[in-house]
């Protein structure tokens, strides 16, 4: 049985996630700030404050008694406004940072060390990252740095020669609770499904199904028809 590792298992994308892992017969490993409520045969509760370092060391420490890693997917992440000149802009980016680039380094690294040949890491990156920015500085900053990180492992020695295939989503927006919530009012017909992102993503845990390495995959979704586009 092959083993994945689900960074953000407990948010709405992350829970997903699991149960399409779980559903193709995966050994499913969760690791979230939050509790669980998903079906992860293992799961690490992590400090919803701690350094990089040390979110690095528990998820090594957790996926130890793994002999290897079939993949590795990342969907921690969050959402917060503001211009550079919010009196908050430092705060809002720091945490940013933290959900969004600081957590895909961890990931990459349990990745670097534990991936078996022909192994998958997926990223979570967004598509208005893909453009300026300014009314969410820090939003934007971090997921345009996921996207310079995708780039950069596909390049790297090591899961060169383990032909593994890195590859960052880009949704637009996603279709779940939270975000019916906070926005009552809008036009759902172009949210995007959580079980097709998830689906796609164990479809190209099979890496000869993935896209080629590095590659940046744009999801929208019009008139109920969701596309998965290379930028």
């Amino acid at each position: 049985m092959r083993s994945v590792l689900v960074l953000g298992s407990s948010g709405a994308l992350g829970a997903s996630t699991v149960n399409a892992f779980k559903k193709a017969n995966w050994k499913v490993l969760g690791a979230d700030i939050n509790e669980s409520d998903s079906v992860c045969d293992s799961f690490c509760r992590l400090p919803s404050i701690s350094s990089i370092k040390d979110t690095q060391r528990l998820l090594h420490d957790f996926v130890s008694s793994e002999s290897s890693l079939g993949a590795v997917v990342n969907v921690s992440g969050g959402w917060a406004g503001g211009d550079i000149s919010d009196p908050a802009v430092a705060d809002t980016a720091e945490l940013m940072l933290r959900q969004s680039l600081f957590t895909s380094i961890s990931a990459s690294h349990v990745f670097a060390s534990k991936a078996q040949r022909q192994s998958l890491l997926v990223l979570t990156g967004a598509a208005a990252a893909l453009s300026a920015t300014p009314g969410m500085i820090g939003y934007g900053v971090s997921k345009a740095a996921v996207h310079s990180l995708t780039r950069t492992l596909a390049a790297d020695p090591v899961l060169l020669s383990k032909e593994a295939r890195v590859v960052c989503i880009l949704p637009t927006t996603l279709d779940t609770a939270g975000n019916r919530k906070a926005m009552p009012d809008a036009d759902t017909d172009g949210w995007t499904p959580l079980d097709l992102v998830t689906l796609k993503m164990v479809e190209w845990a099979d890496v000869a199904n993935a896209p080629p390495t590095g590659s940046l995959v744009r999801i929208d979704t019009a008139a109920g028809r969701t596309t998965f586009t290379i930028v």
